[in-house]
């Protein structure tokens, strides 16, 4: 199941991890990452109740409370996802997604003075706050670098979104699916809930469906 988690094959990675359920129907691994999956493929209310489940299972597990906070912001419950990843923060304050998200859920719920705080993790993401607060120039100036070591494709996908370039934002999307890069993996859920309008491409499409990208070199 991770190894499919990791070729971006979400389909397989459903079926084998609940396979590995019908084995082992305790493994809090496997249903942590089962709901995961679910989430990014759009069954938040499956997602929800399998993350439940894995939370009884490790309660003070700090990657579990992050990807349950992360499935509540994918079901557009921001209120709730931004308690959870506050609380995620003071089990394991150096989980890195977690304050990501605890961002976006900030954005999702136009809290931008909570989010601007909580930014300083990332300066892509420091700009994409910026951006929604009326103030393009940080983003415009990270996207100077677009295609340049330091800034991958999913963040730069990122910072289109928030200047409203949905065109440039799909093909950087895309090229980070591509490239499977380690930040389209983890902010992928972002994308698709904050961003569902990119939906009308094709292949952005396929992406949001789960279906393995083509490699790009």
């Amino acid at each position: 199941g991770l190894v499919r988690v990791a070729s971006f094959d979400l389909q397989g990675a459903e079926r084998a991890f609940t396979q590995a359920l019908e084995f082992r129907p305790r493994d809090h691994r496997a249903q942590h990452w089962r709901a995961m999956v679910l989430a990014c493929l759009g069954h938040t209310a499956e997602a929800i109740a399998g993350i439940e489940e894995a939370l009884e299972l490790d309660p003070l597990g700090g990657r579990v409370n992050q990807d349950a906070g992360r499935i509540l912001f994918c079901a557009h419950r921001f209120e709730e996802a931004i308690r959870r990843l506050r609380h995620t923060l003071e089990i394991a304050p150096n989980l890195y997604w977690a304050r990501v998200y605890l961002v976006l859920a900030y954005v999702g719920s136009e809290k931008y003075q909570e989010a601007l705080k909580a930014a300083a993790v990332e300066p892509a993401l420091r700009a994409f706050v910026r951006a929604h607060m009326g103030d393009a120039a940080e983003a415009e100036r990270l996207l100077e670098k677009e295609g340049q070591p330091g800034l991958s494709y999913a963040w730069t996908a990122l910072l289109h979104l928030s200047l409203g370039r949905y065109e440039h934002a799909i093909q950087c999307f895309k090229r980070a699916a591509g490239r499977l890069e380690v930040a389209f993996l983890d902010l992928y859920p972002g994308v698709q809930t904050l961003f569902q309008r990119l939906g009308s491409d094709p292949e952005f499409v396929a992406l949001l469906a789960g279906r393995r990208p083509e490699r790009s070199p």
